[in-house]
This record gives C-alpha cells, structure tokens and sequence, in this order.
C-alpha cells in the first residue's frame, strides 16, 4: 500500500507493486489528511530487490530512489525507527467518549474487584 502512496506523490517505484488504478484514491486522502493538518506517515527508505525467489541484489535505498530492475518489498531501518516512533507517541484517538467508558457515569456499574 505504501507503494501506491509513495507513486501517488511522483515517486518513481521501478518494478514494485502499485495499484496503478488506486494512485487518485490514494492523492485524495493525502490532499484531504493536509488540509485537516494530519500527517500522513510514509517510508522514507526502502529494501529493494531484483527478484523474491532468487535474490542476487537486496539493498537499502532512499523511497524515491528505488533503482530500475528492482522493486520495493520491505521498509527500511529509518523508516522501521519513524514508525516506531510515531505508534509510541500519545495522539488523540477519535471517537464519541472515552474509550471502555460509557458517556454517563451513573449508568456505568462500579467495576468489580480486581481478584
């Protein structure tokens, strides 16, 4: 999916897979992720390959490099860090109350005791 993502921002993927008919669908939700002020989190290094079964090239490139004759199949060690980073750091979570609570106090029971 970051493939698609990456391509939709002018990237040029060389042989790995995008869903060529999703890159309006995935310029869309970046446009709109912008316009409310939300980042969206993609690679910014990726581990390329020549070919799955017999691998004879493997390497770590920039996500706007990806050499000719290559394509994207995992993330890279930066972008594994950006990830981690960004799951760990607190971001408000949407929805209409808080979450395992309901929205009145007095229909919520006591909980019971911890054993």
């Amino acid at each position: 999916m970051a493939n698609t993502f990456l391509a939709a921002q002018g990237h040029d993927m060389a042989a790995s897979l995008v869903e060529t008919d999703r890159l309006e669908v995935a310029r869309d939700i970046l446009a709109r992720a912008r316009g409310r002020g939300l980042e969206v989190v993609l690679p910014t290094d990726l581990v390329v390959t020549d070919d799955l079964e017999a691998k004879t090239r493997i390497e770590t490139v920039a996500a706007g490099e990806v050499p000719r004759g290559t394509k994207a199949v995992d993330i890279g060690p930066a972008t594994r860090e950006a990830f981690a980073a960004a799951i760990a750091a607190p971001a408000p979570c949407s929805g209409t109350a808080p979450w395992g609570c309901s929205r009145s106090r007095r229909s919520t029971p006591a909980p019971a005791p911890w054993p």
